[in-house]
């Protein structure tokens, strides 16, 4: 993610910087520092790939991606409502090849394929879908999937904690509990 979101050079690697506004937000703001978890399993899968590329050419496909997104069922763990501005600032400036859609549920995909890793980062759609049958829909030669959020039903999965020095998680109150106790990820396109 860091290669493609890049990072504001000075900003890069300035540990001062880091510890100093670590220490405010925990002591004056009351938040606390709480780990996340990613989570991804292997994939065997020989089906043909039948996800198309959704490209975003003008306000008819716009329209129908925002249309998608306002209007998803709940599709993992933490799921943000009213978040379409943020959702659509990643797909359009960032992510704007990253765009799948699967005619056959009705289902809009941001993915991203490097090699044999799948790196899932949301799915939109009317009714809640199966994760395996979106990642297959993406073919064969996908042999791992690392998802951008944290999935509904987590069997089948594995997690790890993330641990990216340019990245903090912050949490105040009860919830740093329920993060770490079921292995949360704030999902990719949630964040600011």
């Amino acid at each position: 993610m860091k290669e493609k979101f890049g990072l504001i050079k000075g900003y890069q690697n300035n540990n001062s910087l880091r510890k100093s506004f670590n220490s405010l937000a925990q002591s004056i703001f009351g938040f606390k520092k709480s780990k996340e978890y990613m989570h991804y399993k292997n994939i065997n899968n020989n089906t043909e790939k039948i996800v198309e590329r959704f490209l975003l050419t003008g306000a008819e496909d716009r329209k129908k991606l925002e249309s998608a997104i306002r209007n998803s069922s709940v599709q993992s763990y933490l799921w943000l409502k009213n978040n379409l501005e943020l959702s659509m600032f990643y797909i359009t400036k960032f992510m704007n090849n990253d765009v799948y859609f699967i005619k056959s549920q009705n289902t809009y995909v941001i993915a991203e394929q490097n090699n044999e890793i799948l790196y899932l980062y949301q799915v939109f759609a009317p009714n809640k879908v199966n994760l395996d049958e979106i990642i297959v829909a993406f073919g064969k030669s996908i042999k791992k999937v690392v998802l951008g959020f944290t999935p509904l039903f987590k069997e089948g999965y594995e997690s790890e904690e993330i641990n990216d020095e340019d990245t903090t998680l912050f949490i105040k109150g009860e919830a740093i509990e329920l993060f770490e106790r079921n292995n949360l990820r704030i999902p990719i396109l949630a964040r600011t």
